[in-house]
């Protein structure tokens, strides 16, 4: 059995190369779509983990999984990011188990805590540019979002 060690620079090129895919949370929202919606940060959740399994590269033998058909969660990241290939938009949402004994978080601070997170977003204008081509012109007047952005 081999096993790659992967070097500080290695490790540091990956993780720039998956800051590079990563979106602002309100441009990704205008590509994908009115009809999605993510949970805030510090929100509970279920993870499921046949749902999960059902969608594995390779077939999953469920006799050798626990029988746990849900598991309560609180997401802790969120990462906004595109496929740079294909333009698809998609989430990495990172899942904490949460103990079912474990005290809940208070409600209202968690709500103010996203509120001002969010204010602070606001104040952060996100732009970009394109010069327009001929090609841009010829549409018939319609409007076109550019695929590299979306």
């Amino acid at each position: 059995m081999l096993f790659k060690m992967i070097t500080f620079m290695e490790a540091k090129d990956k993780l720039k190369e998956e800051a590079d895919k990563c979106l602002d949370s309100q441009l990704w929202h205008a590509c994908a779509g009115g009809m999605v919606q993510m949970p805030a940060v510090n929100s509970k959740v279920f993870y499921f983990p046949q749902g999960h399994a059902e969608h594995a590269c390779e077939p999953v033998d469920f006799r050798n999984l626990p029988r746990v058909s849900h598991i309560l969660c609180r997401v802790s990241d969120i990462k906004f990011m595109a496929d740079p290939e294909t333009d698809e938009v998609f989430a990495k949402i990172r899942l904490v188990p949460i103990n079912y004994n474990e005290l809940d978080l208070n409600d209202q601070e968690v709500a103010v805590n996203g509120g001002m997170e969010a204010a602070q977003d606001n104040n952060k204008p996100v732009s970009f540019a394109k010069t327009l081509t001929q090609s841009d012109a010829n549409n018939g007047g319609g409007f076109l979002r550019s695929k590299v952005l979306c």
